[in-house]
């Protein structure tokens, strides 16, 4: 195996602190059907911790088939969103 037991895209997890002093708006949008992430752990934390932000779980939707699946609810999303021009 090419990479062993390490994940294929290492990511770090800003700490809480971090989260919390952001303050330009967020559009967060989760995977329903993730088997990546912990989804309702990953939508509680950016609801807690970013203050201007819009969770939104998209249902059926795959962590990797996300944006291919789900692009128009995706677009409309960011149509809607507070940080869209």
């Amino acid at each position: 195996m090419m990479f062993g037991d390490a994940p294929t895209v290492p990511t770090k997890v800003p700490k809480a602190a971090t989260l919390t002093g952001l303050r330009a708006p967020a559009l967060v949008i989760v995977a329903g059907s993730s088997r990546v992430h912990d989804r309702r752990k990953v939508a509680r934390r950016a609801g807690r911790h970013l203050a201007n932000s819009r969770v939104e779980m998209l249902a059926g939707a795959s962590h990797y088939g996300l944006p291919l699946t789900h692009a128009e609810q995706i677009a409309a999303l960011m149509r809607e969103s507070p940080a869209a021009p």
